[in-house]
């Protein structure tokens, strides 16, 4: 039997939403849960959409770098993407941080002129 492919474009799209079905719905957890995190602790629309765009991309990241490794037969992308949002860009961000400096410093790299 022949797969149906929908005209105009919209079979390469479905195709692509269909393959990163995980990293997607990782995606929007983290995003959802970071926003309405912010808006419960009182921040304004713009910094909880910002942070949940941060958390978003992060748990994208998170789910795409669990794919490399091989983790991804086990639906892992809820956790990872409750697991972003819950900790919040602030924490994400200070993490990302902490493993550059981290890296740099056992590379020798220093940011001294």
């Amino acid at each position: 039997m022949q797969n149906y492919t929908p005209p105009d474009g919209w079979g390469a799209l479905i195709q692509f939403l269909q393959h990163n079905r995980l990293a997607i719905q990782s995606s929007l957890t983290a995003f959802s849960i970071a926003l309405l995190f912010c808006l419960r602790d009182g921040a304004g629309w713009r910094a909880a959409f910002n942070s949940g765009f941060i958390c978003g991309f992060v748990a994208l990241g998170v789910t795409s770098l669990l794919e490399q490794f091989g983790v991804s037969d086990i639906d892992w992308s809820f956790v990872v993407g409750v697991a972003v949002g819950g900790v919040g860009a602030d924490r994400c961000r200070a993490i990302i941080n902490a493993a550059v400096t981290l890296v740099t410093n056992k590379k020798g790299i220093s940011n001294d002129k």
